[in-house]
């Protein structure tokens, strides 16, 4: 699955002296390819979060298109575009998100159990919740984990379909070393299956695991040039 992005920007309004409204992302042209790590590095408030959302579905373009596959997708409807992302992509969101009235395994299996036609996906749950150290924790409920153990239950729920685009937002903020190593590795292993995966970070070890990398400074995005591209 390959995402294009044609010339999107993002405005909000607010009073100023000058004007009505900035640009959170300014003109942009950008293409998620699958088979491979896309990482957009920044500061905060650089329109990163903003940029991501647009591409996912999340946050309409002020102006611009994306296209995912040649579909423009924001040309679907809001019920379409839900049941797209269900079926299609991972979404891992900088906050820290969970129902505190399901327990951990409930909410990993939630995206598995909203739509009709989908395989139980209990025992790969399982499986990675054993991988990322949340094994004991199924029968807990969310709002008794730590920072560190909801971001791993973000991270398990948004790849319990085996989604085709992995759209990952600051994924190893709360987490150990040890820990950061293995969900860049698990990215990485997503993006060799054929999965297009977006990796906006901080973190410096994310480098050994991209193929490309891009920087955004005031709502501009830039592509940086690497070593191999030399």
């Amino acid at each position: 699955m390959r995402i294009v992005a044609e010339n999107i920007s993002r405005t909000f309004f607010r009073n100023g002296r000058d004007t009505n409204f900035f640009y959170a992302v300014k003109k942009t042209d950008f293409i998620l390819e699958a088979r491979k790590v896309t990482e957009i590095i920044g500061r905060s408030g650089s329109g990163k979060t903003t940029f991501s959302n647009m591409l996912c579905g999340l946050l309409e373009p002020t102006e611009g298109k994306v296209l995912i596959d040649g579909v423009d997708f924001y040309s679907l409807s809001d019920d379409e575009r839900s049941l797209f992302r269900n079926q299609n992509m991972g979404i891992i969101p900088q906050g820290q998100t969970g129902l505190q009235s399901l327990t951990v395994l409930e909410n990993i299996l939630l995206p598995s159990v909203m739509y009709p036609g989908k395989e139980d996906r209990k025992e790969k749950a399982v499986r990675m919740m054993e991988e990322l150290q949340i094994g004991s924790l199924a029968e807990v409920y969310s709002n008794e984990l730590s920072g560190g153990e909801l971001r791993r239950m973000s991270i398990i729920r948004a790849l319990i379909n085996d989604p085709k685009v992995i759209i990952a937002d600051e994924p190893t903020g709360d987490l150990d070393d040890e820990t950061t190593e293995k969900v860049l590795r698990l990215l990485k292993e997503k993006a060799e299956q054929g999965a297009a995966v977006l990796l906006v970070t901080h973190d410096k070890e994310a480098l050994k695991y991209v193929d490309e990398v891009y920087r955004m400074e005031q709502g501009v995005l830039t592509r940086e040039r690497r070593e191999e591209d030399e």
